[in-house]
């Protein structure tokens, strides 16, 4: 199993996710598993602190019980356009792709609220956030500092 992405620690419980391997929850004080689920993924996780949110090895968008491990959707709209990993914004769960645009999805449903073409280059990364809104950067290295009305 390849592990690229970052852990997330939530209360007692670490999550980590495996490329070619297994999403898996584990119990910090006793080093065991609570649960495992067959998901692929080479990038950082998020979480709303209920739900974990994950990008497949191709590029669906999957909302996960962090407590269960229940998949809650799943979003194949975006498949194979190399998605940045996800980060919520705003209530949103965020993703950039290989063509510029940023997507937001609802959390709750996993629907797209609104796309932005961000630069024709690119996201190399997803955006990260700041005071007062969120940064981004495009594969060709322009930055751009945004709000949220």
């Amino acid at each position: 199993m390849d592990v690229d992405a970052s852990p997330i620690i939530l209360g007692g419980t670490l999550y980590t996710v495996g490329f070619n391997g297994q999403l898996i929850s584990i119990d910090l004080r006793s080093g065991n598993p609570i649960w495992k689920r067959n998901y692929s993924s080479a990038t950082d996780m998020a979480t709303d602190n209920r739900s974990l949110f994950l990008i497949s090895e191709t590029d669906h968008v999957i909302a996960v019980d962090a407590r269960s491990g229940t998949e809650l959707w799943e979003n194949n709209l975006l498949e194979n356009r190399q998605l940045t990993a996800p980060v919520i914004v705003d209530g949103y769960v965020v993703v950039g792709d290989s063509l510029g645009y940023l997507h937001w999805i609802d959390r709750a449903t996993g629907e797209f609220v609104a796309q932005q073409l961000m630069n024709d280059s690119g996201m190399s990364v997803g955006p990260t956030l700041v005071p007062g809104g969120y940064v981004v950067v495009t594969r060709d290295g322009e930055i751009k500092k945004l709000t949220i009305n």
